[in-house]
This record gives structure tokens, sequence and C-alpha cells, in this order.
């Protein structure tokens, strides 16, 4: 693997303009909270951009409260538009993730126009595990890159957008930032310029209001959510079934036991990558289990905070047709557990059980945006890095 990364990181800005790509519920609330901290935001958007322009959006947040008509400072709605707002010092990305579509480095090149005095570091808010070597090696590495290097975060929050403009948001939002690859406790203490330029990021989000934490490795926090997502989420996308139906009285004795194993295996994967009990505890499994155990309908302490309808995003993708995030949330788990000698048949089979619609929404999906036929890949090769 290349290691010699592009220089120019912006290290200390005052208003940095940040391109925001994707600006659907979570673009919306990013977008907001980062121009509270100073931030100029623009806005590449393409099905809501007129919309967006005319009326601007509402931000309706049991956290952040309620802002309406509010607008970025420019919305981009094609890749000239989008490379004429530049020059930016950070990219940040809130697309879903499927490489069997397309590659994050395909779509975010086209937006970018290259300036060897102000490389702007992506920033990856997305699901999933091993998502970040693609676009790291395609844009940040060698002299001529056009981005001087990554910023992974794990998102929890759950955000709904409506009507094209308004993000309907609920009390909880934290975001762990972190470097991509991770950072040697000598490159933290001297202060690299991307160190640097991380640690303006986090202030900038901060000031706006946004719950950050500073993750040195945030490897562990996405860990931590997949236990969540292909756990208590593979079993509602195997079964079709909200979460709250795997809650149920005459469900719970079959759905736990599988919910469990499924953690089991994501841990076996987790250690088999070389994070040990002491980044990750078993703990971990823990808590996400009682992240939703807890607000089963038999228990007279739940809390209620999940919704009665409430069904996973790859869940709802998964009915309308739509290509779903399969690979970063399942498959790159299954091919890490390949990778390193783990079984993991409970995995396996929700990857299965999904592939063949994953399949025909792809190519669907490939159709209508006029892009080359082609044979839909696996669950997307072996992760290269680190892991």
């Amino acid at each position: 693997m290349p290691t010699q990364q592009s220089e120019s990181a912006p290290s200390s800005i005052a208003k940095p303009r940040i391109l925001i790509i994707g600006f659907g519920a979570l673009g919306i609330l990013y977008g907001w909270t980062l121009a509270q901290g100073g931030a100029e935001v623009v806005a590449y958007a393409r099905s809501n951009a007129e919309l967006i322009r005319k009326d601007g959006v509402d931000l309706k947040s049991l956290k952040y409260g309620e802002h309406l008509g509010w607008k970025p400072a420019a919305v981009a709605s094609s890749e000239s538009e989008a490379q004429q707002h530049g020059p930016y010092d950070y990219v940040l990305c809130t697309f879903k993730v499927v490489p069997e579509l397309q590659s994050i480095s395909s779509l975010v090149a086209p937006l970018i126009s290259p300036s060897p005095s102000r490389k702007p570091l992506l920033v990856l808010v997305q699901n999933g595990i091993a998502i970040e070597h693609e676009p790291y090696e395609k844009l940040c590495l060698g002299h001529d890159a056009p981005l001087s290097g990554l910023i992974s975060c794990c998102a929890w929050l759950g955000a709904t957008l409506r009507e094209g403009r308004v993000c309907e948001h609920g009390g909880l939002e934290t975001l762990n930032i972190g470097l991509y690859p991770t950072p040697e406790a000598k490159e933290l203490q001297q202060g690299s310029e991307r160190v640097k330029a991380w640690e303006g990021f986090i202030e900038v989000y901060s000031a706006g209001g946004g719950g950050a934490i500073r993750s040195e490795d945030v490897q562990i926090a996405r860990w931590r959510k997949i236990f969540w997502n292909a756990c208590w989420g593979g079993l509602c996308f195997t079964s079709r079934q909200t979460v709250m139906s795997l809650l149920s009285d005459d469900s719970l004795e079959y759905t736990v036991p599988v919910v469990k194993n499924l953690m089991s295996e994501c841990m076996q994967v987790a250690r088999a990558t070389g994070l040990g009990p002491e980044s990750l505890p078993d703990s971990a499994m823990d808590d996400a289990f009682n992240i939703t155990y807890p607000e089963r309908p038999s228990n007279p302490d739940r809390q209620g905070r999940l919704a009665p309808g409430f069904k996973p995003s790859l869940l709802i993708d998964l009915e309308a047709g739509r290509p779903m995030e399969l690979v970063p949330g399942v498959g790159n788990v299954c091919t890490l557990a390949r990778k390193h000698g783990v079984s993991t048949p409970a995995l396996d089979l929700v990857l299965a059980s999904l592939r063949p619609a994953q399949v025909a929404a792809v190519k669907s999906a490939r159709q209508e945006r006029g892009l080359d036929a082609k044979t839909i890949e696996g669950s997307g090769g072996p992760p290269a890095g680190p892991l």
C-alpha cells in the first residue's frame, strides 16, 4: 500500500469552506451545525437543489430547536457548479456507500477543482467497516492527489427527510471523529498538518453545538455501531420485520439468541483484525444489545425511545427496491472474516438472503443513471489497509 500522503492540508482556518455531498436529512443537520460553528457550507444536491435554493431548509430538532428557511452559502446541482464554488477546506460525504453501484472516489473526484496550495480533507460520515481505504488510496496519496487526507466519522442519531427540504431530528446526536489511517502517538504529539486540520474540524463542529467526540481510533466506534446494525438490524433485514416485532413476547425466545450470536461473530472478526479487549471490551456487545432490548413491549420500565414502526434504513431500501448499504454494513465484515479465517455462518446467511435483491436493485439503478452495464461484484473484495 502506498504511504506517501498528499500535503497542503488546511491547518488553521478561521472560516472553513465545506462542501457537503448529499443534502438529505444528514446533510441538512450537519450543514446547519457546521454553519453555526462558523463554516461556509456549500450543498451539493441533485433532486432537491431547486427547493433548497428557493425556500431553504427546515430543521426541526429536539436537540437544536426549530429553524425554518435556513440556506447554505451556496447550492450546487452539477459537477461544474461544485467546482466553481471551491476551493474547499473539507469535503463531507453523507451519501450511502454502495460500491457495487459507484465508488466513493468516483463520486467525489469530479466535484473538486485541483488546487495545489489548498487541498481539502475528505470527511466520511457514513456507515460501515472498511470503507476508507478506497477513497484514501485514490484521492489522498501522492503529490498530485486532489485531497490532503481523510477524516472518518461514526454518527449516532436519528433523522428523517420530509418533502425534500425538511429535516426531522430527535434528541440523539453524537459524532465520533477520527483520522484515517489511525495516527501514531508521535504524530499526535508533534501535531502534523493533518492532525491540525482534524482538530480544526472538531472545533468548528463543536462550536456549532455538535456532539463531537475526538476519537484517536475511530474504528472502535465503527465496530460498536456494527454490533447494532449487523445484528439487530441484520435480523430485521432477513425477517423483513420492524425492530419492535423482534421484541414481541412471542418472538423473544427465538430472536434474542440469534442477535447475540450475530454479535459474537462480529466480535470474533473484530478481534481477528487486532482489536483487543482493552480497546473493544466484550461489554460493547451488551451496550449494543441494551440499546434495544429494554424497549420490548413487556418491559414496564421501557423509555419509549423506539417507535413502534421503526425500521433500519437498509430494510426501508430493501422494501423500496433501492440499492442497500450491504457491503459496508455486512459484506465487509464477512470478507474480513474470510481474510482472517473466522467462521461467520449467521452473518453469511444475512448477506446471502439480501444478495439477490441487491443485485436487482443495483442493475436497475445503473440503468436509470445511464451507467455501463457490468457484472455486479460480490461483497466488495478483501478490504485493504490496516484491518
